[in-house]
C-alpha cells in the first residue's frame, strides 16, 4: 500500500481556523499557520506572528500529547508530530510571552485530518528508523545517509520545496551535496517500497 504523500502551503484560512483572541488586548500577539508539510502521518507546521518578540508556543496535538517551541529572530516557529491512528484531531496552539510566562496569551484551534497511517506503518517505521544513520547533523556542505535500504531520499525546506532528490540502493551510502542550501531547518525524507516514509529533521549550518 502506497502512503499518500502531500506537500502544500496553508495560508491561514486553508485550515479550519478559529481566529485567535488575545486575553490582553493591549499586547499584540496574534499568529497563524503559514506553511505545512504532510508526509504520511507526520504533520509539520510553521507559525508566523507579528513583531511581538520571543514567544513560547505550546502545541496540543489532539491525541493527548504536546510539544513546545519558541519563535526565532524572524518571528517564526515550527513543530511536527507523527500520529499513530487515522482520524480527525483538534489541534490547539497557544502562545504566550516567553520572558515572563504571562502577559499576552492567545490560542488558535485547528482541525487536522490524518489519513496516512497504514495498519503496518508503526512497525515498519520503527524498524527502518533504528537502522538508518544520517550524518553529520547539523551539516555543512554535505550530508550522508547509510543503512537506509530505501528507494529514494528527498530533502525539503520548511515550506515543502524540494531541495534535493537521490535514489538509493540497499548497500550504498547516499551522499547529498548541500553547498547551495541556506542555513536553517530541513526535512530529510526516506521512501520505502512498502509505502513507509521516514521523516528526519536536519539543520544546515554555514
Amino acid at each position: 500500500m502506497k502512503t499518500s504523500i502531500k506537500f502544500f502551503l496553508i495560508i491561514l484560512f486553508s485550515l479550519q481556523f478559529n481566529q485567535a483572541k488575545s486575553q490582553n488586548q493591549n499586547i499584540g500577539c496574534n499568529f497563524g499557520i503559514t506553511a505545512s508539510v504532510v508526509v504520511g502521518a507526520t504533520h509539520s507546521y510553521t507559525v508566523g506572528q507579528g513583531p511581538w518578540g520571543k514567544r513560547k508556543y505550546t502545541w496540543f496535538w489532539g491525541d493527548n500529547t504536546k510539544d513546545s517551541s519558541y519563535t526565532n529572530s524572524v518571528d517564526i516557529t515550527w513543530s511536527q508530530h507523527t500520529y499513530s491512528l487515522n482520524g480527525m484531531y483538534t489541534m490547539t496552539i497557544t502562545a504566550r510571552d516567553s520572558a515572563t510566562n504571562a502577559g499576552c496569551v492567545v490560542s488558535g484551534v485547528f482541525q487536522v485530518t490524518v489519513t496516512g497511517v497504514p495498519s503496518s506503518t508503526g512497525i515498519h517505521a520503527n524498524e527502518y528508523n533504528n537502522l538508518v544513520n544520517v550524518y553529520p547533523n547539523p551539516f555543512h556542505n554535505k550530508i550522508s545517509v547509510s543503512n537506509s535500504k530505501c528507494n529514494k531520499v528527498e530533502i525539503r525546506n520548511i515550506l515543502g520545496k524540494l531541495m534535493a532528490l537521490q535514489t538509493c540502493k540497499e548497500s550504498e551510502i547516499v551522499n547529498i551535496e548541500t553547498n547551495d542550501f541556506e542555513s536553517g531547518l530541513y526535512f530529510l525524507l526516506l521512501y520505502y517500497e512498502n509505502g513507509t516514509v521516514i521523516n528526519k529533521r536536519i539543520i544546515k549550518q554555514n
